[in-house]
């Protein structure tokens, strides 16, 4: 249990760098009209 939990919070770490990358945040800026 604790060791799925682990997963997740790693997961979750990397989804929140990923939006939050200044890639990401050009990428979405881009896409507005």
């Amino acid at each position: 249990m604790i060791d799925f939990r682990a997963d997740e919070n790693t997961k979750l770490k990397e989804d929140i760098e990923r939006l939050t990358s200044p890639k990401a945040f050009l990428y979405n800026w881009k896409s507005f009209p």
